[in-house]
This record gives C-alpha cells, sequence and structure tokens, in this order.
C-alpha cells in the first residue's frame, strides 16, 4: 500500500472518471444572471439582497442540491426577491477563485451593499435552505463588519467568538479562525456552550486543509471520543479518513469511510466516504495494472 502515492496521478484520473456526469439542468422557476458584477450592480441599484450560487458539473452534491433543494417551490418563491446569480466552475474557474469558493456547491450571500452575510459550504436541506433565505430577507443575518464591531465590545462573548471563527473557515480565511476557535476550547472545557464539537471539527479541518494530518487526526479523534453522539462525529469520521490518505495510511482511510458507510447511511457523509471508496477501489486495480503487468499467458 506505500506505493501507492507514486502513482498519484493515476488515482486523480480514476477520480476525474468517477466525477463526470451529466450537464446540470437549469431552474426555470429562477432567474440566473451569469456575472457577480452584473448581480451586485443590480442587488446595489434595486436595494436587494443577493444570492451567489457555485456549482459544479462533477459534483454529486449540487446535483442533490438543485435536484432537492434549488427545484422546491417554496425556495423559488422565497428566493423571488433575491438577486440569483450561479456561477458554473466547468466554464467560469476564475471567479470561485476570486471569491474564495473551493468546495461545490457553495452559496453565498450579500446585503444590497455587497457585504458577506452569509456562507453555506456543501448542501442543506430544503427546510434549512428557506429558513436561511427567511433570515436573510428579515435582516437576521449580520454581516462581518457587525460581528466585528460586537466582539470589540464584548471580547469574552465565547459564543460570538466561535460565530466569528465560523464565519472565517467559511470564507477560507483560516489565520483568523483559528484563535477565535481555540479561544472557545480553550475556555470552555466543560462544553457549557455546546459548540467544542463544531469548533475542535473546523481546528481539524483548518489543520487538514494544510495538510497537517497528525495534527488534523488528533482533533478529529477528540469529538469521536469525548462527544460520540453530536453530529459532528460523523464527518470527523470522514476527515479521519481523509488524514489517513495523506498518512499514506491507506488501510486506515478505508476502514474510516466503511465506518461511515455503515453506521450513519443516508447522509452526506455517507455518500461522500462510499464515493471515496470506490475511487480508492479504482485506485488499487489501477496501481495493480501499473505494477504487475499483464498476466501470464496475457500480451501486451
Amino acid at each position: 500500500m506505500k506505493t501507492w502515492p507514486k502513482l498519484f496521478v493515476a488515482y486523480l484520473v480514476c477520480a476525474a472518471a468517477l466525477g463526470s456526469g451529466c450537464a446540470k439542468r437549469g431552474r426555470e422557476g429562477i432567474t440566473w444572471l451569469k456575472s457577480m458584477d452584473e448581480g451586485k450592480e443590480q442587488a446595489s441599484a434595486e436595494g436587494k439582497n443577493l444570492v451567489a450560487y457555485y456549482s459544479a458539473d462533477w459534483s454529486k452534491m449540487s446535483d442533490k442540491f438543485e435536484d432537492e433543494v434549488l427545484a422546491n417551490a417554496e425556495v423559488e418563491k422565497k428566493l423571488a426577491p433575491f438577486v440569483a446569480v450561479r456561477i458554473d466552475e466547468e466554464t467560469d474557474e476564475e471567479t470561485p477563485k476570486a471569491y474564495g469558493v473551493s468546495a461545490f456547491p457553495t452559496t453565498i450571500f450579500y446585503d444590497a451593499r455587497g457585504d458577506e452575510l452569509k456562507r453555506v459550504v456543501g448542501a442543506v436541506t430544503a427546510e434549512e435552505f428557506i429558513k436561511l433565505l427567511d433570515d436573510v430577507a428579515a435582516g437576521r443575518v449580520e454581516t462581518l463588519k457587525d460581528l466585528l464591531a460586537r466582539e470589540k465590545a464584548n471580547p469574552d462573548d465565547l459564543k460570538l467568538a466561535y460565530k466569528l471563527g465560523t464565519t472565517y473557515v467559511e470564507t477560507g480565511r483560516y489565520e483568523k479562525a483559528r484563535p477565535r476557535l481555540e479561544k472557545l476550547v480553550t475556555q470552555d472545557p466543560k462544553n457549557e456552550t455546546s459548540l467544542c464539537p463544531s469548533a475542535l471539527t473546523q481546528l481539524g479541518f483548518i489543520d487538514l486543509t494544510a495538510h497537517q494530518a497528525n495534527e488534523a487526526l488528533a482533533f478529529f479523534n477528540d469529538v469521536i471520543a469525548k462527544y460520540p453522539e453530536a453530529p459532528e462525529t460523523r464527518k470527523c469520521h470522514l476527515y479521519a479518513g481523509d488524514a489517513h490518505q495523506l498518512l499514506e495510511n491507506v488501510d486506515d482511510a478505508v476502514a474510516a469511510y466503511r465506518k461511515v458507510v455503515a453506521d450513519y447511511p443516508g447522509t452526506p457523509e455517507a455518500e461522500e466516504a462510499q464515493r471515496k471508496l470506490t475511487q480508492l477501489t479504482m485506485f488499487e486495480e489501477t496501481v495493480k495494472a501499473f505494477t504487475q503487468g499483464p498476466r501470464p499467458g496475457e500480451t501486451e
């Protein structure tokens, strides 16, 4: 198993083959603009909130979000007062990079001034999305600027520190997220805020994105050991598999993914774990083909 990173290109080929899928279907009930500049200009001129939806043709989670959420009649109704922009990574790679989007789907909400209100990475349920639309429309979601002002006035507010840390994680500004999340974990050892599992998971995710796999595993294992019933635990098992892959512990990665599939069926994490298991299986078959060559009696 230790030889697999040497053939990582083969793994990427397998992943690309798995990821290729049918093109996204348009949603006739939602009028999508195709440019952030156009969307911000219209939102400002009309005094409306803006929603920017980032998708990718290869992302099954984008398909799921569109089929189960954006196609929902109530969601379409709630989106009507918004200026809506859709960016497809397949045809526009630069805009996602410019706005710190690296996972698909990602949905970002802005106020009429262009200030970011909320960022949702991954798929959510229709009910969760409807609540978010209602909150944004009613002005119940604070801008980052507002949160920073409150933090300055209330430096000891741990829930506020968590909210800001999470906001920074969502926008990819991990250097600003870490001290706030660490503050919560350090000052709330008994988890009286009930936010420690999420904060630890996010700290592990930050280390994982920096390829600091051992540090990430420590956070994920901490959540798994201390908070086995927390909703974040299944995500930690999934991320642990990713960390083991970085450490070249493929057998441990497979075991972690299989646990997610077995213990949390029907969840987005189980679907993602199954996808990664299939990729690893394809990769191993490709490795054998490269390293063993043709079987006896076969020709090149």
